[in-house]
């Protein structure tokens, strides 16, 4: 609870580990990618065991900082953890079958589990910790949501080393200075993709205002209108513009989240800069689901 204390302020998420465990490779790309998934939840659990590989929210530790503070002397943590979610969500109405389905609602398990506990001495006196985490599966991980292959542009000047593809390819965040009339953030598939779903979150913890602003507006370009464009090129003799057509826009927070299967086979998709914005435009999470 005040390891709890400490960081809510410091960081927009909470990750509970111990000095004891192993960790699967890259297991901060697959909690970066499933946080960002959705925000269907309250925790995420990649453990099943105790209380390692807990994530938060910084913003909801309050509560949890309180009710373990409270209870601390009668039980552990992972046992208050437990205790919580049963006060919170469950009604003495209800029966165990439906309190444990309420619950589930709210703490996610993340299959399979990103951490093994190592550790053997057990912080009860006297007692030897045997367990296990049975979800752990070394080398059996599902492969990291990857974006499919693509030549990735801007228009935007960049910021150091922030730059377009490293955040493509999940490795850090794009970070894009002010924004004129029709500059662009571009993805130019090596092949024609269908797209099941596009997310993007703009903004951290950091720089809370540098989203995509309402100037942002994100566009498609079908391999059918792509190859439309190729065609009346070589009947004319000069060459033709292919059209894009409008998929969606940010929501209020700079977040994108668009389904562009209906589209079919997809040879780009950008964003586009309708006006002239001085606020620059940080993107810290970019996913396309194939």
């Amino acid at each position: 609870a005040y390891l709890m204390l400490y960081c809510r302020s410091r960081g927009q998420f909470y990750l509970q580990v111990e000095d004891d465990v192993i960790a699967m490779s890259n297991y901060i790309t697959h909690i970066r990618n499933r946080a960002f998934q959705d925000d269907k939840w309250t925790i995420l659990e990649f453990s099943t065991l105790g209380f390692i590989g807990k994530f938060f929210r910084s913003k909801d530790l309050s509560s949890f900082i309180h009710f373990f503070l409270m209870f601390a002397r009668f039980k552990p943590v992972d046992w208050l953890l437990d205790d919580y979610f049963y006060v919170r969500v469950c009604s003495p109405e209800k029966d165990v079958k439906h309190c444990s389905k309420m619950k589930k609602n709210y703490r996610v398990q993340y299959k399979p589990s990103l951490f093994q506990h190592m550790g053997r001495e057990s912080s009860l006196k006297g007692k030897i910790q045997k367990l296990q985490d049975k979800q752990f599966k070394t080398g059996l991980l599902p492969s990291l949501n990857y974006n499919p292959p693509a030549v990735v542009t801007t228009s935007l000047k960049t910021f150091q080393l922030y730059s377009l593809d490293k955040a493509y390819q999940q490795k850090d965040v794009f970070w894009g200075m002010k924004q004129n009339v029709n500059d662009s953030i571009e993805f130019h598939f090596t092949s024609p993709t269908k797209i099941k779903r596009l997310d993007m979150i703009s903004g951290n913890s950091d720089h809370p205002g540098d989203v995509l602003g309402d100037n942002a507006v994100i566009e498609v370009l079908t391999q059918a209108n792509h190859e439309l464009a190729d065609s009346k090129a070589k009947s004319s003799g000069r060459a033709m513009s292919p059209q894009y057509e409008f998929l969606c826009s940010p929501d209020a927070k700079g977040a994108v989240k668009c389904k562009p299967e209906s589209f079919g086979l997809l040879k780009s998709l950008r964003i586009r800069f309708t006006k002239e914005r001085e606020i620059w435009v940080l993107i810290s999470s970019i996913i396309i689901d194939v």
